[in-house]
């Protein structure tokens, strides 16, 4: 296959085993962006979480990835724009497998893959199912009405326990409301539970990403009053991920991250000291 054999280019170019470059890029791609769908962040602070899943150097997984950056691998401009590793053969695989699903669409500042009028990935252009190509316009127009209003009409008779995943999210989402206004009212949680399901389901989002956005809104001074519903975190969802991307970045170094003292911890043994003489509390 042609990416393997440009991975041995790159390999040598880098000199390093081939093994070991599939290794780090064969990882990247498979447990951190097609995991997500369709791009993962990438940091310093992912660098060395990264090196120690492949058990690799950190020096090893930051040339590595440059140098995918550098030849192609990755779109630099994706990631010196939003720090994101993605391409547009990536963008294409998670079309392909997500099917004709409109809400799994990517973002528009993300998108490679219709930034030129050469869509190799339009899934119109592929056979997705059995029905006839010449299938009346009207015909599908009404099928899809129907189906929409049966989903609507089971969305409303769900009952959602305490033992939902949606249904604890809820909670979760209003306790962080109530760690700012202890008085604020107890939600709906049967609608709210449904909105969240939606936010997973439909529009595609992990449970991890829509919980840390619902702490985040929360810990921001002008979100806090703004965004107090699952509905609204839905409507705005890819403007809250930016605006919390932006405001990590600008409080980087003060910011609290658990992530913080294995990193430390791993640069502290890399510089050879005892990692029983590792001070954790400082």
């Amino acid at each position: 296959m042609k990416w393997i054999v440009n991975l041995n280019k790159l390999a040598n170019l880098l000199g390093i085993d081939t093994e070991e470059l599939k290794q780090v890029y064969l990882s990247v791609l498979l447990m951190d962006i097609y995991k997500k769908g369709y791009y993962c962040y990438w940091s310093e602070k992912e660098v060395y979480i990264f090196s120690m899943k492949v058990n690799e150097a950190a020096e090893l997984v930051r040339g590595v990835v440059d140098e995918c950056l550098k030849w192609g691998f990755f779109s630099k401009e994706m990631y010196d724009s939003y720090s994101i590793l993605t391409s547009k053969g990536i963008q294409s695989r998670y079309k392909l497998a997500t099917g004709r699903r409109k809400e799994t669409l990517i973002a528009p500042e993300y998108d490679l893959i219709n930034a030129d009028n050469n869509s190799v990935n339009d899934y119109k252009n592929y056979s997705f199912c059995s029905k006839s190509n010449t299938e009346s316009t009207q015909k599908k127009v009404k099928e899809k009405k129907v189906k929409e209003k049966k989903v609507k009409e089971n969305s409303r008779n769900r009952i959602y326990n305490n033992t939902s995943p949606y249904y604890k999210l809820a909670k979760y989402f209003y306790g962080q409301i109530k760690n700012n206004n202890p008085n604020h009212k107890e939600p709906n949680y049967q609608k709210w539970s449904n909105d969240i399901r939606l936010l997973i389901e439909k529009d595609g989002r992990s449970i991890e990403d829509v919980k840390y956005l619902m702490h985040w809104v929360q810990q921001d001074n002008f979100e806090m009053v703004n965004v107090l519903s699952p509905d609204k975190l839905r409507k705005r969802f890819d403007q809250l991920t930016m605006k919390s991307r932006s405001s990590y970045k600008n409080d980087e170094n003060n910011r609290d991250d658990p992530r913080d003292k294995e990193i430390a911890l791993q640069q502290w043994i890399a510089e050879g000291n005892n990692p029983e003489d590792f001070n954790w509390e400082s």
